[in-house]
């Protein structure tokens, strides 16, 4: 049996916290599916570690999990570890499932990889809804922290800014501020656009109304 398999690579090299936004990724990924796979799979590497696979997209159950921040750990400039952090930081707790995958394809648990394994998800419908509204909510966003020590014993703190590292009320207030401006902008245009409009505001209307989430 053969499968398609592609691939996007980013090159990082300074040991500070930030963000890869792949602003495009919600059309050119999901709603292209250019690999023609079952899934999107994200990991990160850096010298000879590798993390865990996160799922970015999943074909089968319609979901997009688009928040990923990448911890890692370092000592005396050489990489010992890779971690994914908490991902259920950015919503409910009944919008956050597994999402931690090993490079043969099986589910990776807590209790295997002693890090956190779960992400939150929006639908597809509802990325579809929060697109045509003008919100980038479903866009792939990778943050990098890193922890531990660079050449020369020098501290690297960039771990303590990354988000679960703040109360998730403040996290999740920014989430549905871009997911009510998305809902604004429907709201303006739906008399307007014939077509899918209307079951996209449908879907923004369900996700603020709290049926979604």
């Amino acid at each position: 049996m053969t499968a398609n398999i592609g691939s996007f690579v980013f090159f990082i090299f300074i040991p500070f916290f930030l963000c890869l936004f792949v602003r495009t990724a919600f059309q050119e990924i999901v709603q292209t599916n250019p690999f023609s796979s079952e899934a999107t799979h994200v990991f990160a590497s850096s010298q000879t570690s590798l993390s865990f696979l996160r799922r970015y997209y999943d074909t089968t159950s319609q979901k997009v999990y688009p928040y990923l921040t990448a911890i890692i750990d370092v000592r005396d400039g050489v990489i010992s570890g890779i971690a994914w952090d908490d991902a259920c930081i950015f919503c409910e707790h009944s919008r956050c499932l597994p999402n931690a995958y090993n490079f043969d394809g099986s589910v990776a648990t807590n209790e295997q990889i002693s890090q956190p394994t779960d992400g939150c998800y929006f639908t597809r419908d509802e990325c579809v809804a929060l697109h045509s509204g003008g919100a980038d909510d479903c866009d792939l966003k990778l943050y990098v922290v890193w922890t531990g020590t660079a050449v020369g014993g020098k501290v690297l703190l960039s771990s303590d800014s990354r988000f679960s590292a703040f109360p998730p009320n403040r996290i999740q207030e920014n989430v549905q501020n871009g997911v009510d401006t998305a809902l604004g902008n429907l709201n303006k245009i739906k008399d307007t656009v014939t077509g899918n409009i209307e079951g996209a505001f449908e879907a923004v209307t369900d996700l603020t109304s709290g049926t979604g989430r």
